[in-house]
């Protein structure tokens, strides 16, 4: 028996683990190819895979070899047969026929360096497709890689709460998961355990620096519980000879799934090959070792000067950055500094440094340039570890002087080019912006253009281009001519650069051509360093729409919203851009560049990015490419992705330029007065809105596909959203802190899940810190801030007008970026369109309820914030579903899950396009003079409305659905194949087709009394005024509705109710001082009147009921019962409410109450039911908890329900779960599962 064998006993022994054995699980038995049975493999690319049996085996004859020699995915399944989506399939092969249980294996690794090898215990529904659930990992630690040794896997997995999971596949993977790189492992005796026990597996081993780098840190070891139980801890470190060693903190024991770090502190020099040793008990009676290897790792980061321009006769800074990325010291490193038309004012040009411990270490030296012209400086760095040569280059100008006589200007009334005469010629020039009361320099530039190309010996050369003269133009304007002679091919250059004012801007058009063939590597212009000589790398913002919108603290090299390489755009590809605009925002004033997305560069007939289209957009920010004190904003040619890759600042692909063939670009200089979001007025000055997108097809085929009418479903529901609107506000009250605000808590259920599947390296705080707030969360899913200003405004509640005003005051105290919306799934504080949206409803809520213009005024601010995220333009090879597309955020999921850059998901935009549909009402009533129209945002949401439908038609799905995202850059297609309903499409196009056709909300009227009353209808009311307690009416029903709702809030009870002069019922809500009136429609428009009402306070926020007794006494009134899904309106007379079930899973829910679970034990139920056949008569009654607001199955009690159409009297016994307990808060009564389900109550109460 091998060493194997005897370890897998120990963990049986030492775990009480209940084996059974897995068929072939040890790879003994081959079938045909001499492959293990029951086994099955495959690769993205077979010649880059090898899978075969290996006789290196922990136990018995054979082991399974595992090998990806490139970054392509490798598996091993077990054998099965797959269905069709949705088709049953009886058969499982030899997949687990288990939900619960273990994994336990043997491995080897050979090679590996990231966290790209592993099993995975993954979920198969009864079509043999994976889904139902999210898989369990082993992650195998490429630690071990090389060490020789058979190291033991538990994997434990549990699938028992996933009803859509039949079975589980055993999956052993390499790069389907982590880091993709080339690796080799054996695994071999997998067996399946009912139990796992506890298992630690190592997850990370790393030295964090101490004070003193290199001599004190802490060893951390990273351990993850991959077994079913609590894992104990037991660990040692052992260190070299005259290293002090001690336990800093270590945990006793890790939860199941749970991670722990051992942390040591370790004192002594770490030099290269300093070795420690961890050795912990991985399982009962079996431990494990692994080595960590000092070594230092050290690079030159950056040699250059710390501005983009130098002066004559001052003094300048020239850094070197040195890093040293391991975790031992550098010797010895020999630094020699050479100089060229510079004098060095202080440093050493020749020094030693003894070590270089572990980080970052700057050397800098100050050097002044005499005169005007091109210098340069070069260090040589030598070590054991390294011998590399860096030349830093630059330009030296006079001082840039508006007193100067030969200094050239160009001016705006905002802004201004200040060129001075240098004695190599024109070219370097200043960008000023006037600021209201001075001229402001905000940025420089050291050349014209900087010109990359090949000589005919594939030498690559470097140019800045200056004129040696300028003209002025009539309209204030200056033409640089400008000529060369190449002194390799002696090929003749020459072109033109002209600035020119235009509007709010500067116009900057360039021009360059040969006389014979050449090989570009790229030209630069217009470039602006940004803050050079001023404000250096501080900002208040900056945004480069679809991509970046940073705040002042935020980088464009940091990964805070996605891994890398997803998090850098230095170079981005152009369809990536939603809007060809750049800018930077510094203590109120801005500067930026802007261009036209769609202009040729080069003659000939381009269809895109690949053709000669598209300029291309430089963005550092900071200037982390040159490491210099400044941000960089540029434009080039040519572009991403035919002749430059992303992140590039030249080609790999020279660009082969035709003699006498010109390349050109034209662009403009804008800055002014304001933030970034300021910057759009000079855009669409220049580039107003494009046309709204060609529709695939008429509306009423958008409405016949989507299987919706062409008018909304909103009539005779009021009463039904308002009880919605009501819960909603009470739950947010609840949860809303002392100063207005709301705090972010993680979803502990899938989120995390997905976390700790793509981002296990990441901290929860990474993903956003509990507590922390936004604009986002304060708004979430429509409601917090939005639900309590809207059930203020219809109902006239106090309390909530006054929890809601607090919000909104908080809100616009705190916020200036959207963010936070969308947190299931992506980090609290990336920037988010969906919080824009959000955030113009709140607004216009607290406008709609007080009033105060101002808050209108901030919802168009808060409406420009999801300018940004809009495409409006798209190039002739994108000709739909680009142009008005939303990108959700400028981030990716689960940091490293799906990148958005790119990729557009429309639903997003959507639900953007509703609010900008509700602002662009608002404002047609508002006396105020935004900026915009209105006519302005209804544009753009029409505009993303028709994109939707331009992909819903793309996918030409059965149901109307469009696609999750569509792909715009590297492909152009929708990404699946349609998984999203309609609704949002045909909300907004009922909308735009009738502005009072409004699926999701309510208008309301406030009538001019003290305190104003308020009327709310699923019609259209055309008069409201109150006089001598007669509220007057006038209520106009949309064409083709014959009945309509009318809430009448903030009213004592009337005496009698008139339509057209004929009495009606109404009812009146004391509780909540409110009229309830349903009216038939005989004729369009009803007069109505109200009489015998004053106006009134209604105080409280809800109803809350603290008798849990319903008996339906009054016609009309279902005591606050709400049905919320699959079930039609309540209708309620003699003493009984009846319903019935439209769709599959109906239920209802009771008004908020407060009860006891030891007081009330039994829920009592006197109904009738109708059950077809095709339904299932089995009950089911949920609740909430103060302590547990959510709905969960855990959280219920099932019962039969009576099927002979009869009165029968139901008792449920509650107290029998345990989860009957504390104080509950809401019920939820599902009668039954299916369709056409007859419901008939007499009464519901809890004794």
């Amino acid at each position: 028996m091998g060493r194997g064998a005897i370890v897998l006993t120990l963990l049986m022994v030492g775990s009480n683990a209940i084996w059974a054995q897995l068929a072939n699980g040890s790879f003994e038995e081959l079938g045909a190819y001499q492959f293990p049975v029951g086994w099955v493999w495959f690769a993205s690319d077979r010649d880059a895979a090898i899978v075969r049996v290996t006789t290196d085996a922990a136990d018995g004859r054979f082991a399974l070899y595992m090998e990806a020699r490139k970054p392509v995915t490798v598996g091993v399944n077990r054998t099965y047969k797959a269905g069709k989506e949705g088709e049953v399939v009886p058969d499982i092969g030899a997949m687990l026929p288990i939900k619960k249980g273990a994994l336990v294996f043997r491995f080897k690794v050979l090679k590996a360096t990231t966290d790209n090898v592993r099993v995975y215990a993954i979920p198969m529904k009864t079509d043999n497709l994976e889904g139902g659930a999210t898989r369990f990992a082993y992650i195998v630690p490429h630690q071990f890689a090389g060490d020789g040794k058979w190291h033991t896997g538990v994997l434990a997995f549990d699938f028992s709460d996933k009803p859509e999971v039949r079975a589980v596949q055993i999956g052993l993977r390499i790069n389907e998961g982590g880091q993709p790189a080339p690796a080799a492992v054996i695994f071999d005796d997998f067996r399946y355990a009912e139990r796992a026990g506890w298992h630690l597996r190592l997850r990370d081993v790393r030295i964090e620096e101490g004070l003193r780098a290199g001599e004190h840190g802490y060893l951390a070891v990273q351990l993850e519980n991959t077994g079913d139980i609590p894992a104990p801890v037991t660990a040692q470190l052992q260190a070299p000879k005259g290293f002090e060693v001690k336990p800093s903190d270590i945990p006793q024991s890790v939860a199941p799934n749970g991670t722990a770090t051992l942390w040591w502190s370790v004192r002594g020099v770490r030099r290269n090959g300093t070795k420690f040793v961890v050795q912990w008990r991985v399982h009962p009676q079996v431990d494990e070792r692994v080595e960590h290897v000092c070594v230092a790792q050290l690079r030159l980061t950056s040699f250059g000067f710390a501005n983009a321009l130098l002066f004559a006769g001052q003094p300048h800074t020239l850094r070197l950055v040195l890093r040293n990325d391991g975790d031992a010291v550098a010797d010895s490193v020999q630094v020699a500094l050479t100089l060229n038309g510079l004098t060095l004012q202080s440093g050493a040009g020749r020094q030693k440094l003894p070590v270089v411990p572990p980080g970052e270490r700057q050397l800098v030296w100050q050097v002044r340039p005499q005169r005007p012209q091109v210098v340069d400086a070069t260090v040589r760095l030598t070590s054991r570890q390294m011998a590399t040569t860096a030349v830093a280059r630059a330009i030296v100008s006079q001082p840039i002087n508006d007193r100067d006589r030969q200094t050239l200007t160009v001016t705006t009334e905002r802004l201004r080019l200040l060129l001075p005469r240098n004695p190599f010629g024109y070219g370097v020039f200043a960008v000023e912006v006037h600021d209201g009361t001075a001229w402001r320099r905000m940025a420089l530039s050291p050349q014209l253009l900087l010109v990359g190309y090949q000589t005919l010996r594939r030498q690559g050369v470097m140019r800045s281009i200056f004129a040696d003269k300028a003209q002025r133009l009539d309209n204030g304007g200056l033409v640089f001519p400008f000529r060369w002679a190449d002194p390799f091919d002696n090929g003749q250059w020459q072109g033109e650069v002209r600035f020119e004012p235009d509007g709010v801007g500067i116009k900057v058009v360039w021009r360059l051509q040969a006389d014979r063939p050449q090989y570009l590597l790229g030209v630069h212009g217009p470039t602006l360093f940004v803050g050079d000589h001023a404000f250096g790398t501080r900002k208040d913002m900056a945004l480069l729409p679809g991509v970046y919108w940073l705040l002042a603290d935020e980088r464009v090299d940091d990964a805070r919203y996605s891994d890398p390489p997803h998090h850098l755009h230095i170079v981005p590809h152009p369809y990536k851009l939603t809007q060809p605009l750049m800018v930077i925002a510094h203590d109120g004033v801005f500067v930026g560049l802007m261009w036209d997305a769609l202009q040729g560069w080069m003659d000939g007939e381009g269809q895109g990015a690949e053709t000669g289209l598209c300029p291309q957009p430089i963005f550092v920010v900071p200037n982390t490419v040159a490491a210099q004190d400044n941000h960089l904003l540029g434009l080039m040619v040519p572009n991403v992705p035919k002749w430059i890759k992303e992140n590039a600042l030249w080609g790999q692909t020279p660009l082969r330029l035709g003699a006498n063939n010109p390349l050109q670009m034209t662009a403009w200089i804008i800055g002014g007065k304001g933030g970034i979001l300021d910057a759009y007025d000079a855009y669409f000055a220049k580039f107003p809105l494009p046309p709204v997108p060609q529709r695939p097809y008429d509306d009423a085929e958008t409405f016949r596909r989507s299987k919706h009418g062409m008018r909304s479903e909103r009539y005779g529901k009021l009463l039904a959203w308002l009880q919605v609107l009501e819960r909603s506000a009470i739950d947010d009250a609840k949860t809303q802190r002392a100063d207005g605000s709301w705090g972010f808590a993680l979803d502990r259920g899938w989120t995390l899940e997905m976390l700790r599947k793509f981002a296990p390296h990441r901290s929860l705080d990474e993903y956003g810190k509990e507590g922390d707030t936004t604009v986002g969360t304060c708004t979430f899913q429509l409601r917090r801030a939005v639900a309590l200003l809207r059930y203020a405004r219809v109902t006239g509640s106090t309390r909530a007008a006054e929890l809601g005003l607090k919000a909104i005051r908080f809100i616009d105290a705190t916020f200036v970026r959207p963010e936070g919306a969308q947190t299931w799934e992506v980090p609290l504080h990336c920037p988010d369109v969906l919080a824009a949206a959000n955030a113009v409803h709140a607004y216009l809520e607290a406008w709609r309820l007080t009033g105060d213009a101002y808050w209108l005024r901030r919802a168009v601010d808060w409406a420009k914030t999801g300018l940004p995220f809009i495409y409006l333009w798209n190039p002739p090879d994108r000709p739909t579903m680009m142009r008005y597309a939303s990108i959700p955020v400028f981030g990716t999921s689960f940091f490293a899950a799906a990148p958005w850059f790119g990729t557009p998901v429309q639903w997003n935009g959507l639900d953007y396009a509703y609010a900008l549909l509700n602002l662009s009402a608002a404002l047609r009533l508002s006396p105020i003079a935004p900026s915009q129209s209105p006519d302005f945002w209804r544009h753009i949401a029409e505009g993303i409305t028709v994109c939707a439908i331009q992909q819903q038609a793309a996918v030409n799905h059965p149901n109307g659905n469009y696609p999750d995202s569509v792909a715009l850059t590297y492909r152009y297609a929708p990404n699946d194949k349609g998984i999203l309903d309609p609704f949002g499409i045909v909300r907004n196009l009922w909308l735009l087709r009738n502005e009072h056709d409004d699926a999701g909300d309510y208008a309301t009227v406030a009538v001019n009394t003290q305190p104003p009353i308020r009327v709310t209808s699923d019609g259209i009311v055309e008069r409201a005024e109150w006089h001598d307690g007669t509220l007057n009416l006038g209520l106009r029903a949309p064409e083709g509705v014959t009945e309509t709702q009318t809430v009448v809030a903030g009213v004592t009870a009337p005496r009698q109710v008139f339509a057209d002069e004929h009495p009606v019922a109404f009812r009146y809500d004391a509780r909540r001082k409110w009229v309830v009136l349903t009216l038939r429609h005989a004729k369009p428009t009803v007069t109505v009147r109200v009489v015998g009402v004053t106006p009134t306070v209604y105080e409280r926020l809800g109803v809350v009921w603290e008798r849990p007794v319903w008996e339906f006494n009054t016609d009309s009134d279902p005591d606050d019962w709400t049905p919320i899904h699959d079930l039609a309106p309540f209708e309620v007379a003699n003493g009984i409410l009846h319903t019935r079930s439209v769709g599959a899973d109906p239920y209802m829910h009771s008004p908020p109450i407060r009860v006891a679970a030891t007081q009330s034990r039994t829920l009592v139920l006197r109904l009738r039911v109708q059950v077809p056949l095709n339904a299932q008569p089995i009950g089911q009654v949920f609740w909430t908890r103060d302590d547990d607001p959510q709905w969960s199955e855990s959280k219920s009690v099932k019962f039969p329900l009576p099927i002979d159409g009869q009165w029968h009297e139901l008792r449920v016994d509650l107290s029998g779960s345990p989860e009957w307990r504390g104080t509950i808060t809401q019920l939820r009564l599902d009668p039954g599962s299916g369709a056409g389900i007859v419901v008939e109550l007499d009464f519901v109460r809890l004794e």
